[in-house]
């Protein structure tokens, strides 16, 4: 129930990201809207729980096909902009930092990074300046 909830978040981000193609924010939605309201359906909806489970099914598989079809960048990012795993499978564990990419590394006590990063001020030298030197 978590992953089916975890795949509805992300397929609402997905159609909500200009970055996806229209065809798959209007297409499959629309496809798996007319099977559903369609009155002919592959198992009957008078049959009680198979007749709804197909609808069901029908719905997953529309969402996994927005998943697959949408750009794989687009859908790592939204991914981990939620917090979940790179393959797709729950969320991140509690080790790994969540959230964006652009996290700002853990600091020591004396204020320096702990990742090996060096902090201070840069800048460009010309090319001029270079062969001065």
């Amino acid at each position: 129930m978590q992953e089916l909830l975890e795949n509805g978040r992300l397929v609402w981000r997905l159609l909500q990201d200009g970055r996806v193609p229209r065809w798959i924010k209007i297409g499959i939605p629309l496809a798996v809207a007319l099977y559903v309201l369609m009155p002919i359906d592959l198992i009957p909806d008078f049959i009680p729980v198979l007749g709804q489970m197909d609808d069901l099914g029908l719905v997953l598989f529309g969402m996994n096909l927005i998943v697959r079809f949408a750009p794989r960048e687009v859908v790592e990012e939204h991914r981990n902009a939620l917090g979940f795993s790179p393959t797709g499978k729950g969320q991140v564990p509690p080790q790994q930092p969540a959230g964006t990419y652009w996290q700002t590394p853990p600091r020591a006590k004396d204020g320096r990074a702990q990742d090996g990063s060096i902090e201070g001020e840069y800048r460009v030298v010309g090319e001029e300046n270079y062969r001065q030197q």
